[in-house]
């Protein structure tokens, strides 16, 4: 057998879900079959050499994932039960989730260099197959990682053009939830048998067009690519969520053709888990992307697939005014009595006179329904022309009417009286009833309103919008994005991943309220504020981001309320208060306290940023658990100082460069760009980012740390910690005041109390209580103090206070505490303590 090895590759790492099963004939799936692995793994455990062995039938792969059995996710799901009577998966291709790697048999048809030289560009594993050389026939198993799962329709309809590309593959390749057998070889032909590590990049299933031709529904002629509002998008959102699973072909259609009528990344997302709850997040990406392609499949295609699913786009039907009842059922008795007359040719004068009363009644009272009709058609055309053009919602428990900008991404609101006074075509008597009647039509009415970034009941308004966000896109974006982010980031590799990767996830999880603020302190000019106001409003909008001072939020906060990302500016950590930030960073609700108006509960949906030039930081750390809702970054440079690195030019060109550049941070097409290439950054992340606690934050702690901070550190965090009498902890931390000038000493009642609470949190273990403690001299004798709650009797071996080594009577700080040798003073200079 021989083995050719290649450098170590770059894609070692990347992750596969596989299936091994014991044989092609092995049509069970069980959870401990289905394994998730890296490549290296991979290659290492099952590509390493061939088995010798004369039958062909052994271990085998499956290269793709499966549904456990209890998945309620799976579309079929055909169970049945194994030897042991417990329930396992049937291997079927409705039982597959995504392929994360292509098996290539070749059979013939090319040489080993001919195969060997064509995926020379792919990271892949070339092996000889257990028939290779039979008769002279080549037969050789490509293993090839995909770039991205995908689902098995996309291979299925791309098999044509892949047997295209592909040098001679067998078509049953591409089948699904196939087995392939493991490198195996006869002993015979043992001289054949050889494995081939290729490194190059991952391949790419999605950069092959489907082979058939899509249909194009014939539904609307002139308007067949016009635009939906925005209101009409909502509703359709809302009707999607309620249809449940749909096959794949209307699936990816209607992803296309959602994406060219002005749907949005978060739009699709929103739906998908409802249409296709087996996709992941990253396979429903992978499907958007790719629709953008579909440039052929518009609004008509949309409202066709619609009206198959059962969704009916509200029209505009037309009802009777109670003013045209009225008129009707005069008529009706008009013409009942006209007709009492028209009967009879023998009438009086009187009633000749009458009948002539009740045709002119009759008469008029047509010419009032025409006008009636002829004023209910222009105001229900001029109507239906302004609510085409706005998104207007009416909201029962507030009594008012409002207006969605989605251009602007924000809200106004009017009592019904003023909307109706500034539209006088509908401000006449019954122009509330007609309104109203026109948003019940299109499915406006809502009795309430909320700002959430999770899904709501049809009954709630909520204002919480995503549909003016930046959509993330693939391309190059200008060098000042690394720039400006190196220089939040501070050039520390951990911070600026750190950046990308909340900017990300808050991004495709708006509503995770559990990210941690960042903390950006020190140099100024370094783009902290320009971060959110900048950067952060161009992607989620200048209305759902807010920069204020933190001062500012202490009785108000209804300004933050629903912004996406929200700086308090200018904290400084003596002056920051904490309490008031642990009780909005982290929680799911904060409570909303608007200035002339009701308190209210609101979800959390704000990444907080919080800045400062101060060096000890721009809020105070805990030095507890309570840190965990705070990500410590700190600046020592300013932007226009990293400008002057990266491009090696002086200050004054620097700042020209910087001022002629920074457009780039609010074009929409730049930010596009650089959001896509954080977006992958966390698609496979399965929870949100943690605190970053770097080496700023222990910086950081060790810069904020006083006298008290220093015993709890330099005494109690140190695992030789055994006890310390009541007295000398106090005497130590007087001590530590005098030296690193702090003013007045907390008086020891105070001292005792704080340092008590703090030990509850970080060393409960540690309890202040009477024991017995054996002094250097052997001499045992009884001490209050901090000790151990596991030891009875301490050996005094540590101590923190000591005499002055020539002055007697002074005590000053041990250095070394925890060193073997102590001496109370120094035999050599006795005469001077004497003295």
């Amino acid at each position: 057998m021989k083995l050719f090895n290649s450098p170590q590759a770059k894609h070692d790492t990347h992750p596969l879900t596989i299936a091994i099963v014991r044989s092609i004939y092995d049509n069970q799936i069980t959870t401990d079959k289905v394994q998730q692995v890296t490549w290296s793994e991979f290659k290492q455990e099952l590509l390493n050499e061939h088995d010798v062995r004369d039958t062909k039938d052994g271990i085998a792969v499956i290269p793709c994932g499966f549904f456990s059995c209890s998945d309620e996710k799976a579309e079929i799901i055909e169970r049945e039960t194994d030897e042991s009577g417990d329930l396992v998966l049937r291997r079927c291709a409705e039982n597959v989730t995504e392929y994360t790697m292509l098996v290539i048999d070749i059979d013939d048809g090319a040489s080993v260099d001919e195969i060997v030289e064509f995926f020379s560009e792919y990271e892949c594993v070339v092996a000889s197959s257990h028939n290779h050389m039979v008769d002279d026939v080549v037969k050789v198993r490509v293993y090839l990682p995909l770039i991205t799962p995908v689902p098995h329709e996309e291979i299925r309809r791309r098999k044509n053009k892949l047997m295209a590309f592909l040098p001679n593959p067998d078509p049953c390749t591409f089948g699904a939830s196939r087995a392939f057998l493991l490198p195996s070889v006869p002993l015979e032909r043992q001289q054949y048998a050889f494995i081939e590590k290729v490194h190059g990049e991952l391949f790419d299933v999605m950069q092959f067009a489907p082979d058939e031709d899509i249909p194009i529904p014939s539904v609307r002629s002139d308007d067949e690519n016009e635009p939906l509002t925005p209101q009409v998008r909502e509703l359709i959102i809302r009707e999607l969520k309620n249809v449940g699973r749909i096959e794949y072909d209307t699936f990816y259609k209607l992803a296309a053709s959602m994406h060219n009528s002005g749907f949005s990344l978060h739009d699709f997302l929103e739906v998908a888990p409802t249409l296709k709850p087996a996709y992941s997040n990253r396979a429903v990406e992978s499907q958007w992307w790719y629709s953008q392609q579909l440039k052929q499949l518009q609004t008509g295609t949309l409202i066709h697939l619609l009206n198959e699913l059962g969704i009916k786009i509200p029209g505009l039907a037309k009802k009777a005014k109670k003013q045209l009842n009225n008129l009707n059922r005069k008529l009706e008795k008009a013409k009942q009595q006209l007709e009492k007359y028209l009967e009879r040719n023998d009438l009086s004068d009187d009633e000749r006179e009458e009948k002539e009363e009740f045709e002119s009644l009759y008469n008029s009272l047509l010419d009032k329904k025409e006008a009636v009709l002829k004023a209910e058609n222009e105001a229900n055309n001029r109507l239906n022309h302004l609510l085409d053009n706005i998104e207007l919602y009416y909201v029962a428990d507030v009594d008012k009417l409002l207006e969605y900008k989605p251009d602007q991404g924000t809200w106004l609101d009017y009592k019904i009286p003023a909307f109706l006074n500034h539209y006088p075509f509908i401000s006449d008597a019954g122009g509330k009833q007609l309104l109203m009647m026109k948003l019940e039509e299109r499915g406006a009415l809502r009795k309430t309103v909320c700002i959430s970034a999770k899904p709501q009941p049809n009954y709630v308004l909520n204002k919480f919008r995503k549909d003016h966000w930046v959509q993330p896109s693939k391309g190059e974006y200008h060098e000042i994005f690394d720039i400006f982010i190196r220089s939040l980031g501070d050039t520390k590799q951990e911070n600026i991943d750190h950046i990308k990767e909340v900017v990300a996830w808050k991004y495709l999880h708006p509503e995770d309220y559990s990210l941690p603020c960042l903390v950006i302190y020190g140099q100024g000019g370094a783009g902290k504020t320009s971060f959110v106001t900048t950067l952060l409003a161009t992607i989620f909008g200048k209305h759902q981001v807010i920069a204020v001072q933190q001062d500012a939020m202490k009785n108000f906060n209804g300004v933050v309320a629903g912004k996406v990302a929200v700086s308090l500016e200018e904290s400084v950590w003596d002056k920051a208060d904490k309490n008031h930030l642990k009780a909005i960073i982290g929680q799911r609700t904060v409570m909303v306290n608007e200035k002339y108006g009701r308190q209210y509960d609101a979800d959390n949906v704000s990444l907080y940023v919080v800045g400062g030039n101060g060096a000890l930081g721009a809020v105070r750390l805990g030095r507890d658990q309570s840190d965990r809702r705070f990500s410590i970054l700190k600046v020592t440079r300013s932007i226009i100082d990293h400008v002057m690195i990266v491009k090696s030019l002086k200050r004054d060109d620097a700042i020209e460069w910087w001022e002629r550049n920074k457009k780039h941070l609010e074009n929409k097409e730049q930010v596009a760009c650089w959001l896509g290439s954080i977006i992958p950054l966390v698609e496979d992340m399965e929870t949100p980012p943690v605190a970053l606690h770097g080496k700023d934050y222990q910086a950081l702690l060790k810069a904020q740390a006083g006298p008290f901070e220093e015993i709890v550190d330099l005494v109690f965090d140190q695992p030789q910690f055994e006890f310390i009498n009541g007295k000398e902890v106090y005497e130590l931390y007087q001590l530590l005041c005098v030296e690193n000038g702090y003013g007045r000493p907390m008086v020891k009642s105070s001292f005792d109390s704080r340092l008590e609470n703090e030990l509850t949190l970080r060393h409960p273990h540690i309890k202040f209580r009477t024991v017995k403690v054996i002094d250097l001299n052997g001499k045992p004798t009884t001490n209050r103090g901090w000790v151990l709650d596991s030891l009875s009797c301490v050996e005094r071996k540590h101590y923190f206070v000591i005499d002055h080594e020539h002055i007697r009577g002074k005590r000053i700080i041990n250095e070394k505490p925890f060193s073997d040798e102590y001496v109370t003073q120094n035999p050599s200079h006795q005469d001077l303590m004497d003295e």
